[in-house]
C-alpha cells in the first residue's frame, strides 16, 4: 500500500479536487482506491466565539451532525464505503480546542486528555486496509495539529506517506513554500501541483518557474489553468447553501453558473452593464422589479432576491416564460454576498459534467508516469 499526503499551504487551494481527480484515475486503473482526512473542519462562529461569522444552513446541518463536508463529498464522489467516522476521525470543534486547553498537565488527576495519536493511526489502518493506494487530505497550513501534538511531519511518519504540496498559483510566492517543503520533508517530499494558473501567467510559469525548480529537484506533476466550468456552481448548489426558496424555475437548478453580480445601480446603468456579463446569477432587493426586469433581459441564469421579499407578479410571470430560477433568501443583500464568496472560494467537485471535466484535465495535464515512477507503482 502507498499513502500519498496532500499537503497545503494556503486556503481554498483544491486538494480536495486534486484529491478526486486522481482518485477517478486509480480507480479507472482498477486500483483499490482510500481516503483519509485526520482533521475535519467545523463550524465557525460557534457559542462563545469571540467572532460570529456567517455560516450557510447547508455548512451548518452537515457539521452539528458530526459530518466534515469535504470528507463526506470525497468519500461519494469516489464511492467509499468506509463510515465518515473513520475517514475523518477527529472533527475539531470550538468545544474541542477548549477541552484541550484546560486539560491538566499530563500524569495530573481530573479530565483525560483524548489519546489523538491513537484514534488517528487506528482509523488510518482501518481505511487503509486492502488498499493500493490512500489520499491523505492533509494540513492547509504547516503548523496544522500541533495542538493536538500531531503535526504534518508527525501524520506523515506514522502513515509513512509521500507528500505532495498542493498550491494555488500565485507568482513567486510558490518558490518559497516548495523550497520550504523539501527542506522540511526531505525524502519524503514527493512533488507539487500548482492549480489556478491563469492564462496570461503559463508562459511565464514554464519559462521562467519550472526551469528553476528542476534545477532545485523539485518536480512539477501538473499545472492546472484556470478553469471555467470547475469554478462554476449549479443553481441547486446556491439554493441549498442559501437555504433559499424556489419561487419559479425548479427544472434549471442544474444550470451552471460562472459569474456573481450585484444588482444595485441605477436601473438605466442595469441593462448595459448586465449583457457584459455571460452566465450570471444576479443578487438584488426582492423589491427592485427595474433590476429584475433588466436581469431577466441577458444572459442571466438565476436571480437571487434579498430581504425574503417576494417580486412583482409581472416580473415572476417574465422569468416563468423565460425559464430562469429566482430564488428568495431571508439575508439582506450583503450578508447574501457573504454567504456566495463562501461557496465560490469551496468549489463543489461533484456532478457529471465537472467529474468529467476533471478527468479529461486529469489525463491531459497530470504526468501520470513521472508520478508512478516515483511513487514506486
Amino acid at each position: 500500500m502507498k499513502s500519498i499526503y496532500l499537503l497545503s499551504a494556503q486556503p481554498y487551494s483544491g486538494k480536495s479536487l486534486i484529491i478526486v481527480g486522481l482518485g477517478l484515475h486509480f480507480q479507472e486503473e482498477g486500483l483499490q482506491v482510500g481516503y483519509f482526512k485526520p482533521f475535519g473542519t467545523a463550524i465557525k462562529g460557534e457559542a462563545g466565539s469571540s467572532k460570529q461569522e456567517v455560516v450557510s444552513p447547508a455548512l451548518m446541518a452537515s457539521q452539528k451532525g458530526g459530518i466534515e463536508e469535504d470528507a463526506y463529498s470525497v468519500k461519494e464522489v469516489l464511492g467509499l464505503k468506509e463510515a465518515i467516522e473513520k475517514i475523518c476521525p477527529v472533527l475539531v470543534t470550538r468545544e474541542l480546542i477548549s477541552n484541550i486547553l484546560s486539560a491538566p498537565p499530563a500524569g495530573e488527576a481530573g479530565k483525560s486528555k483524548e489519546n489523538f495519536l491513537e484514534k488517528i493511526t487506528t482509523n488510518f489502518n482501518s481505511v487503509a486496509k486492502g488498499k493500493d493506494l490512500v489520499f491523505i487530505d492533509g494540513a492547509g497550513d504547516f503548523s496544522e495539529g500541533c495542538i493536538f501534538d500531531l503535526p504534518v511531519e508527525k501524520i506523515v511518519e506514522i502513515t509513512k506517506s509521500k507528500v505532495i504540496l498542493v498550491l494555488k498559483y500565485e507568482q513567486d510566492i510558490i518558490l518559497d513554500i516548495l523550497l520550504r517543503a523539501k527542506d522540511i520533508f526531505k525524502d519524503n517530499f514527493l512533488g507539487a501541483i500548482i492549480n489556478y494558473v491563469p492564462l496570461s501567467q503559463i508562459d511565464y510559469f514554464t519559462d521562467v518557474i519550472l526551469p528553476y525548480l528542476e534545477k532545485r529537484k523539485i518536480e512539477i506533476f501538473a499545472f492546472f489553468p484556470k478553469d471555467i466550468l470547475l469554478a462554476a456552481v449549479t443553481v441547486r448548489e446556491i439554493v441549498e447553501h442559501l437555504n433559499a426558496q424556489v419561487l419559479c424555475g425548479k427544472d434549471k437548478l442544474d444550470e451552471l453558473v460562472e459569474n456573481f453580480t450585484v444588482g444595485a445601480m441605477h436601473p438605466e446603468h442595469a441593462l448595459r452593464y448586465f449583457r457584459k456579463i455571460a452566465n450570471k446569477a444576479v443578487i438584488t432587493g426582492g423589491d427592485r422589479a427595474d433590476i429584475q426586469l433588466a436581469a431577466l433581459e441577458t444572459a442571466t441564469k438565476c436571480l437571487i432576491l434579498t430581504g425574503n421579499l417576494r417580486p412583482d407578479s409581472l416580473v415572476l410571470c417574465k422569468a416563468v416564460d423565460l425559464g430562469i430560477p429566482m430564488l428568495s433568501v431571508a439575508y439582506d443583500t450583503f450578508t447574501t454576498v457573504e454567504l456566495i464568496e463562501e461557496i465560490t472560494k469551496k468549489i463543489p467537485f461533484h456532478g457529471a459534467r465537472k467529474i468529467e471535466r476533471m478527468k479529461e484535465l486529469f489525463k491531459t495535464k497530470f504526468d501520470f508516469k513521472k508520478f508512478k515512477t516515483l511513487l514506486g507503482i
